[in-house]
């Protein structure tokens, strides 16, 4: 009897023995030496066509669970878009930096070196400079870099924002009303916030005030080594004030996405390992959530500060983490910047690849999800711009654009 082998044999289990046949039959009145050739020969074709499967497919596996804790859900982009109408506001003085509003209240973050102090406020009604706070130095009630404003609140029908300095590792309550009232900064209460804590790598980039004694506070990545290869991952944890223990800590990334193995200095490196996870951030004003929109990724991700939960929500049809290690040019410049409101999140959107540097600043799409991860519409607001922020007083959306003097507010439904 001549038996032909072929790609389509089959195991039939019987007993604890695999049992060789062709088809849907045995192969009978065959003794024991030419079934031991049969079962030598199918175990060598497995263990070939599992090196090859292996050589082809597994050595390049990718796995979201690699990299992400959390879900991340595929979305489609085909929502549809709408056009807000646009007013522009122009002042003399305010060229290089963000903007943050509140009623009538213009507050100006100057990125430019010669300037003296931290904050310019002005009023919307008559486009007036009514004074600069938080002198820039080394002195007394000095500070050498303040951050920006992520959230105002009132208090005792008084205007406050919490501002952190790094260098001083010192948070303070900045009493706006007041400030205004005596034309000089004035300062309720200090907390010492120490970057350094539980070995922290880089200074906190940004600070929430959650409740009157409790902080959340974001750490971004770091390059920890001279080439640049080995990252921080980005830290976001809640803390108690004023003895700032750590209360939870919400760990987004498993691992940092491996790079090209290009050391940072390289002429060829496009995009440097320390910026693969980088964000821009939004607290929910319900205190509840915050969201991430990637730079590098086209993702965000949202946080629940009481559960823990993790979830990402991805383009679909878009790439993953694993571009880093393969085809870093083909990365595209994502999200620039993030707002929301307790209904909406508001991301600013490039989608202009990292190679194209006469498009890096070019952002006029404002992708609006709800808080359930669901792209809900686009907003085109006709002009590209740097900076978002979001005025709940009035619920007025505002844009700046760095290099000009103009500032845009839409109006949100």
């Amino acid at each position: 009897m001549e038996i032909s082998c072929t790609l389509g044999l089959m195991y039939k289990t019987g007993g604890n023995v695999p049992f060789p046949t062709i088809g849907n039959g045995t192969l009978p009145h065959l003794n024991v030496l030419t079934h031991f050739i049969i079962f030598t020969m199918h175990k060598h074709l497995f263990l070939f066509f599992f090196y090859i499967c292996f050589l082809t497919g597994c050595s390049g596996s990718y796995n979201d669970n690699d990299y992400f804790n959390g879900e991340i859900y595929l979305i489609e982009e085909n929502v549809p878009t709408e056009t807000p109408t646009r007013h522009k506001i122009e002042m003399e003085g305010i060229y290089m930096g963000p903007v943050f509003a509140y009623d009538s209240l213009l507050f100006y973050y100057p990125m430019n070196h010669s300037a003296k102090y931290a904050y310019e406020i002005y009023n919307l009604k008559n486009d007036s400079l009514i004074g600069e706070f938080h002198r820039k130095g080394n002195g007394p009630n000095e500070a050498i870099t303040i951050t920006t404003i992520t959230k105002f609140f009132k208090e005792n029908g008084e205007l406050k924002t919490w501002l952190y300095t790094g260098p001083e590792k010192e948070l303070f309550q900045w009493n706006i009303t007041r400030s205004i009232e005596k034309k000089t900064t004035v300062i309720d209460s200090v907390f010492s916030l120490d970057w350094e804590a539980d070995q922290h790598v880089s200074i906190y980039n940004q600070v929430y005030r959650l409740a009157k004694d409790t902080v959340l506070v974001l750490v971004p990545p770091t390059s920890t080594t001279l080439d640049g290869q080995t990252v921080s991952l980005p830290l976001i944890e809640k803390r108690q004030l004023p003895d700032e223990t750590r209360i939870s800590s919400y760990v987004v990334y498993k691992k940092n996405p491996e790079s090209n193995g290009q050391n940072i200095y390289s002429p060829h490196n496009r995009l440097s390992p320390g910026q693969f996870l980088s964000a821009f951030c939004s607290l929910k004003p319900d205190r509840t959530k915050l969201v991430q929109a990637l730079t590098y990724l086209p993702q965000i991700n949202i946080i629940d500060l009481h559960t823990g939960e993790i979830k990402g929500f991805r383009f679909a049809d878009s790439y993953n983490f694993s571009i880093f290690r393969k085809h870093v040019e083909q990365v595209d410049r994502c999200f620039t910047n993030v707002v929301c409101d307790d209904q909406c999140i508001y991301a600013l959107y490039n989608g202009i690849n990292i190679t194209n540097k006469e498009k890096a600043e070019d952002a006029h799409l404002i992708y609006v999800f709800d808080w359930n991860g669901k792209l809900v519409k686009k907003l085109d607001i006709g002009q590209n711009v740097d900076h978002l922020f979001l005025d709940h007083s009035n619920n007025r959306l505002y844009a700046r654009e760095y290099h000009s003097d103009y500032t845009y507010y839409y109006t949100l439904e």
